[in-house]
């Protein structure tokens, strides 16, 4: 399963809880994560959920 999360903010934590069928997960230690200067996205070390930066104009950045 792949998630993905829209962040308004360069700097995101995640701790790898998701509910799915009303299950929520385990989770993992919780890691912060910074989105580069130039860059869109981030993915979590863990878990490899991706983090998708989104211009405050609603626009959401070309993750390529």
């Amino acid at each position: 399963m792949e998630i993905k999360e829209i962040t308004h903010s360069r700097s995101v934590f995640c701790d790898g809880t998701f509910v799915e069928n009303n299950i929520k997960s385990l989770g993992h230690p919780k890691v912060f994560l910074q989105i580069k200067d130039g860059e869109s996205t981030i993915v979590c070390p863990y878990c490899s959920k991706q983090f998708i930066l989104e211009h405050k104009d609603n626009m959401i950045l070309d993750t390529h």
